[in-house]
């Protein structure tokens, strides 16, 4: 149907996850994490209702 739906993963060519996503209809649901192609972490939030709480890069999504 065209839509994300459930976890979704992606990886790096070098084998690295490189995100971790989950979707519901379409739209981000729940825990969001992605990764450098080191390892290091990039982002870590949540989305809720369109919103999203948590860090992304080393700037918070909202004033905190």
């Amino acid at each position: 149907m065209g839509v994300y739906q459930g976890e979704v993963l992606e990886w790096y060519p070098n084998g690295q996850l490189g995100r971790r996503a989950n979707y519901l209809a379409g739209q981000e649901a729940g825990r969001q994490q992605l990764w450098q192609p080191d390892g290091s972490l990039r982002a870590n939030y949540e989305a809720r209702d369109g919103q999203q709480y948590g860090l992304i890069g080393s700037k918070h999504c909202i004033t905190p």
